[in-house]
């Protein structure tokens, strides 16, 4: 099969129907995560929603009483506009914050437009379940700015955690062909990871 995929086809020759379609749904839905967060048209529903709704799950049971069709639509986009923040902060190495539930996990990330600040969380419980809560923005928390991600600003210390990324890659590389375990590399690793952990 060919590796060639664009965003938006898959190759003819594919033999895989299951494979095809999977990919396809996938470029589909990065695409509509990108669009999501490339403009104002979804943080402002969610502004206005949040109103009446300050904290809700896409999974919810709404009735079609309580809301309207594009309503009811926007809440079931939550999961690819949560996608859409996510690759942004991800590439700009902004905070992603893991969710512990015992055996269950997740991860939230928080962002603010127009003064508003707002929790997005994904937790997986058996199934994924997406959550959009307003909070407090004067907290001692990191918050994304939306028009940095709208806009795909590229955050000022990406170069500096690239370059400490590479010399680390480096670092590493050279412990491993100096026959340094990668067991005990590993280990001093994680220490390092726990003890910054600790003290925040």
């Amino acid at each position: 099969m060919k590796d060639n995929f664009t965003n938006n086809t898959v190759q003819e020759d594919t033999k895989n129907p299951l494979l095809d379609s999977l990919l396809n749904r996938y470029f589909k839905d990065r695409e509509s995560a990108n669009i999501l967060v490339s403009n104002t048209k979804y943080i402002l529903w969610l502004e206005h929603f949040t109103t009446k709704y300050p904290s809700f799950c896409s999974e919810q049971c709404f009735s079609p009483e309580e809301l309207s069709d594009d309503d009811l639509e926007n809440v079931d986009s939550l999961p690819l506009f949560l996608e859409g923040i996510t690759n942004y902060a991800s590439k700009n190495f902004l905070p992603i914050t893991p969710i512990t539930l015992g055996v269950n996990s997740g991860y939230y990330v928080l962002i603010k437009f127009n003064g508003i600040g707002y929790m997005l969380s994904v937790k997986h419980i058996q199934v994924s379940y997406n959550y959009c809560s307003r909070v407090d923005i004067s907290s001692d928390k990191n918050f994304i700015d939306f028009n940095d991600i709208m806009n795909n600003t590229k955050q000022k210390h990406v170069d500096f955690v690239l370059s400490k990324l590479n010399e680390l890659s480096n670092l590493l590389n050279d412990m491993l062909a100096s026959g340094v375990p990668e067991s005990e590399i590993s280990s001093v690793v994680d220490s390092a990871i726990e003890k910054h952990q600790d003290m925040q």
